[in-house]
């Protein structure tokens, strides 16, 4: 089934009516259904447009979950994303969550990931109009834009590898600014695909650029990993969770 639906996307792709963007969430959920990876972690290496620079340590359980020990481990600072809530830690302490549904989180993993009704809720729910669609290219590739019209880059909008069907580039206009997240160094791992590289314009300047090492796919991680009420304690693989850069 996935193979046919594979297939039939790519005759979509092609052909001069484009899918609308439900149409395409959903195609894209079947080329790689049942086969995304679970888990991830990586090391990142971030940089500010300011030239400050620190280490991240990430960890990853899709749909849904993502948590950041900042360097220093020591320091007691990482945030928690799950139930479209985020959670921080700061001196170890946890603070008051907040609402917030990552966009990153939806458009670079659960979307290959969880059943695609939730996340046409959850794009919808971001400010994405599903009803507007069109191809175009991108750094020499053919890309499908869903969000907007051709021609138009300052809606809410997000391009997907025509080939791959994978996020690579995600315009978003906030109060702070009109962010143009360029997602890139993609690299096969069995059946997947992850990128290695994300840069952040605001408003045509760099703000900020992340670089991942130490990729590690299906991971086992601890439930406490993820569970905002535990006090904080890093994620074993994180060990002293040493600054790098």
């Amino acid at each position: 089934m996935r193979t046919i639906l594979g297939a039939a996307l790519a005759l979509a792709i092609s052909s001069p009516q484009l899918p609308a963007g439900e149409e395409i969430l959903r195609a894209t959920h079947a080329k790689y259904g049942g086969k995304w990876f679970q888990t991830l972690t990586f090391v990142q290496k971030t940089t500010f447009g300011d030239g400050r620079v620190e280490t991240w340590y990430e960890s990853l359980q899709l749909p849904g979950r993502l948590r950041i020990d900042y360097a220093p481990a020591s320091g007691g600072r990482a945030i928690l994303f799950r139930n479209d809530s985020i959670y921080a830690y700061a001196a170890g302490t946890l603070q008051a969550p907040r609402p917030r549904v990552h966009p990153l989180l939806v458009m670079l993993y659960d979307l290959h990931t969880q059943a695609p009704e939730i996340t046409i809720a959850k794009v919808k729910g971001l400010g994405f109009d599903l009803t507007r669609a069109h191809r175009t290219s991108w750094r020499g590739d053919s890309v499908v834009v869903v969000g907007a019209l051709e021609g138009d880059t300052t809606s809410r909008q997000f391009w997907l590898d025509a080939r791959r069907m994978v996020t690579v580039r995600l315009i978003d206009p906030t109060p702070q600014g009109r962010q143009d997240i360029h997602i890139g160094g993609y690299a096969a791992v069995g059946s997947w695909w992850h990128e290695r590289d994300v840069k952040v314009y605001v408003n045509g300047t760099l703000a900020l650029h992340e670089e991942y090492t130490d990729v590690r796919i299906d991971a086992p991680l601890e439930p406490s990993v993820f569970d905002p009420a535990s006090k904080h304690t890093a994620p074993r693989w994180v060990g002293e969770g040493a600054p790098r850069w």
